[in-house]
């Protein structure tokens, strides 16, 4: 059962939701977006331990798992930077590289390569520099360098970029091959004028042809509408055959043009969205609020007619949890209409969902627990209506029975059982 105090806000709730999740990925999302709105509210001492306890949780599953749980630390300095606390930050990016220190070749220079990028995004670059002269290390001892989606060299190319390294960028990228290769030229004609970006665009729309990687595809049509050519943009986007990946690049498009002052064309690529026989609106969050944000004064009419899609969108939802989840998504329209987001707000609270953790076995998770987090997010973010009413619907929400799921120690004691049986 979870309780709330009588004077809890909203991020209170949300900390203790997020602390009381049973699949530890989740528990260290939940834990980590609390954190960052208590930064935003400059409640350093608060921040700090919900990250110590997302850290605790993490190291529980370093201690009984694959390495890749360890890429996620070094992020963790981004988070302590957030609050204030650089000397947190750097005891993660030095923990972050005695643990490199410990592995396999590849396994620390990739370790070493997000450890790098967290150290840029802090403002550390002198540190930055050293750890990604000892991942070069790595790569030049090998001819070709290819990599899994799981070893988080992706961005190490624009890092180089960022760094001024070009030379070493430019080495990089000729030793990928395939659509890694694709998106590495993509990347170097960011940063590239005139026949060289050309040359970098030409090279990777081949290979993205090639071998017939949409995603390829999707990443030069966001890199050429960067450089403001729309036209060529949207002839790629038009070779993109599978509707999620174009979803993403004409939302990406829309933004572009946003962004470049040409608002009805960003309208117009909102229309073709709208019309579209399936939309994917629930996965672009940030894009979206972002795209609202820069249509609100002028086209109000657009966005109007775009949160409506959304709603739409998510009451079309046979399973009632997603549809609850995705209303919560859909209080974006906030940045619109405070009435509105309000309204959802109630819609969701006076929902019916005593029975909607038995329905949904296997997903890990409490399901009331993450309608009720995202819930409390919104609340949060938006500055929406807190008073005692509604604290006592998440109240009468939260004190549902919490269907337990069997983590990491649940499968080990499961495991030396069935061990000892045989």
């Amino acid at each position: 059962m979870i309780t709330i105090n009588a004077d809890a806000t909203p991020l209170d709730i949300a900390e203790v939701v997020a602390s009381r999740f049973t699949v530890d990925d989740t528990r260290i999302w939940s834990l980590r977006e609390v954190a960052t709105r208590y930064a935003k509210i400059g409640d350093t001492s608060r921040g700090v331990a919900v990250l110590a306890e997302a850290r605790t949780c993490l190291d529980r599953q370093n201690n009984q798992q694959h390495y890749l749980n360890t890429l996620e630390l070094p992020s963790f300095a981004t988070d302590y930077h957030a609050l204030g606390r650089s000397d947190l930050a750097l005891q993660v990016i030095d923990a972050s590289t005695k643990i490199a220190g410990k592995l396999r070749p590849r396994f620390a220079a990739s370790i070493l390569a997000v450890t790098a990028e967290a150290a840029f995004e802090i403002g550390e670059e002198k540190q930055c520099r050293a750890l990604v002269e000892r991942v070069l290390e790595y790569v030049h001892g090998r001819k070709r360098f290819r990599f899994n989606y799981h070893d988080r060299f992706d961005q190490l190319v624009p890092l180089l970029l960022n760094l001024g390294m070009d030379e070493e960028a430019v080495g990089l990228a000729e030793k990928m091959i395939g659509p890694q290769r694709a998106n590495a030229l993509a990347e170097l004609a960011k940063f590239s004028r005139g026949e060289v970006r050309e040359g970098y665009l030409q090279e990777a729309l081949r290979i993205a042809r090639e071998r017939k990687s949409e995603y390829c595809l999707a990443t030069i049509a966001e890199v050429l509408g960067s450089g403001g050519e729309f036209i060529r943009a949207r002839e790629i986007i038009a070779e993109v055959k599978q509707q999620h990946v174009r979803f993403e690049a004409l939302i990406v498009m829309a933004v572009q043009y946003c962004e470049a002052g040409r608002h009805g064309e960003a309208v117009a690529v909102l229309e073709e969205l709208m019309t579209a026989d399936q939309t994917f609106f629930y996965y672009h969050q940030h894009q979206l609020t972002r795209l609202i944000t820069l249509l609100l004064d002028g086209h109000a009419d657009a966005v109007r007619k775009l949160l409506d899609r959304i709603k739409l969108e998510a009451t079309k939802e046979k399973k009632e949890k997603d549809r609850l989840l995705r209303l919560t998504r859909w209080a974006l329209v906030a940045i619109y209409s405070e009435a509105e987001a309000e309204g959802i707000v109630d819609q969701v609270l006076d929902a019916r969902l005593e029975d909607l953790n038995r329905r949904e076995r296997g997903w890990g998770n409490n399901v009331v627990q993450c309608i009720m987090f995202e819930l409390l997010l919104v609340i949060v973010d938006h500055q929406l209506r807190w008073d005692e009413d509604r604290r006592e619907s998440f109240r009468a929400h939260l004190a549902l029975p919490v269907r337990l799921h069997m983590g990491l120690e649940g499968r080990a004691r499961t495991a030396k059982k069935l061990m000892i049986a045989s």
